[in-house]
């Protein structure tokens, strides 16, 4: 369960008012779970940090909704220093806002859920569920955590499908005088990819 920086959800996209409110509503929503654990991870830059020196103004919002948590939801504080990736070995859903922890999650083969859709950092609907409502948004959570959590390989393909596309034919060159001799020399990479892919 990963907040991001800002408290903004996109207008066009936004599935709860704002990111404090989903945060909240997460929150009760698991406090009537006591078998499943959840791990809140908080971004670092809420908090003071080298490139901003003091907390985000949510931060006391935040602080209010994590000052009766049930024993089954904890918060992972930046203080804590916990990567991301160690995390990642714990859990099996990962719930995020619009950020691209959700393509790093699934590139692992764990499954998840944004609370957007339709605009993000990644193509979220090949790879996760994409409620379009509240309502929906907690159907499908409750649905993913009734079945058996399995990391999925599929998954795994789409996101590296993904990852080929963004930095081999996303990318433009402003270096005219070298670029066809750049271009020649990075084919390569495209095949190596694809080497790698139907190995997983």
């Amino acid at each position: 369960f990963s907040i991001m920086n800002g408290g903004y959800l996109s207008k066009a996209v936004k599935i709860f008012p704002d990111q404090i409110e989903w945060v909240r509503k997460v929150v009760q929503h698991f406090a009537d779970k006591p078998n499943i654990k959840l791990i809140i991870r908080m971004h670092p830059r809420e908090f003071p940090n080298k490139r901003e020196n003091v907390a985000s103004p949510r931060v006391a919002q935040y602080q209010e909704i994590f000052s009766q948590l049930p024993e089954n939801i904890v918060v992972d504080y930046p203080s804590l220093k916990n990567s991301i990736y160690d995390l990642f070995e714990l859990i099996d859903f990962d719930l995020m806002s619009q950020t691209t922890t959700g393509c790093e999650s699934a590139a692992l083969g764990i499954s998840g859920m944004a609370c957007i859709y339709g605009i993000g950092n990644y193509p979220m609907n090949i790879i996760n569920p994409v409620p379009k409502n509240e309502e929906e948004y907690f159907s499908l959570l409750d649905q993913n955590l009734a079945k058996p959590q399995t990391h999925s390989i599929d998954n795994v393909r789409k996101v590296f499908d993904w990852y080929l596309m963004l930095h081999t034919q996303a990318v433009i060159s402003f270096d005219t005088q070298n670029f066809w001799q750049r271009a020649h020399n990075m084919q390569f990479l495209p095949r190596a990819l694809r080497k790698i892919k139907k190995h997983l």
